[in-house]
């Protein structure tokens, strides 16, 4: 006598696990390959996060690398080239109203040759500037005046200072001043010293014991 019971395997319940098992299994795997997807896209945000971070950075110290040093003289812009400081710390201690000491000077090199136009001394074409730094120390109310003096190369040339630099002058007792000068110069090569010539006074004019001649040369060395 034959048995009518059907095999496991095509009975209604295992029919629907196995397709239940399928469809399961076929989640899991798609699942997956997509986490995998959108791994790989992040991490190629991030490199082209990092590449353009890496560019920027390029440009910026490209863009440094490229920047030109300029010095500016009476609101006019000179390309530099090359400069050269020096440290004298000199000191004049020769007049009673107080010290005057220089100490730093600072050889400018344009770039190119510019067209000067001096208030002093007329239109000549320079190579450079010349930066001195005074320090000046007062022991009375008095007048002094470093912008305003005359410059000797050890080269021949003589400059009038004629900037707009304009620290100086009327100073009071005890106190402690300080600026540049700024003086052109026409031949860079063979200047190794300067001569400095400026007046000097007390700010009462019925008193003339404080009026002195400064006359100095520094070494550029």
């Amino acid at each position: 006598m034959k048995s009518n019971k059907k095999p496991f395997y095509k009975q209604w319940w295992a029919v629907t696990i196995a397709f239940i098992f399928v469809f399961f299994v076929g989640y899991i795997f798609g699942s997956a390959a997509s986490s995998s997807d959108d791994s790989n896209d992040e991490a190629s945000v991030a490199s082209s996060s990092k590449s353009s971070s890496k560019s920027t950075t390029d440009d910026k110290s490209s863009g440094k690398n490229n920047a030109k040093k300029t010095l500016t003289v009476s609101y006019k812009n000179y390309e530099i080239s090359s400069e050269k400081t020096f440290k004298p710390n000199y000191t004049n201690n020769s007049w009673a109203g107080g010290s005057v000491s220089v100490d730093s000077i600072t050889l400018y090199k344009t770039a190119k040759a510019y067209n000067y136009d001096s208030a002093n001394d007329g239109k000549f074409t320079i190579q450079g500037f010349m930066q001195i730094h005074y320090v000046i120390k007062t022991k009375a109310d008095v007048s002094v005046y470093p912008t305003q003096g005359t410059y000797i190369y050890s080269n021949g040339e003589q400059h009038g200072a004629d900037s707009t630099e304009s620290w100086d002058g009327d100073i009071s007792k005890n106190v402690t001043k300080q600026g540049t000068v700024t003086v052109p110069v026409e031949k860079i090569s063979n200047v190794n010293s300067v001569r400095v010539k400026f007046d000097a006074s007390g700010q009462d004019f019925s008193d003339d014991s404080l009026d002195h001649d400064f006359d100095f040369t520094i070494t550029l060395s």
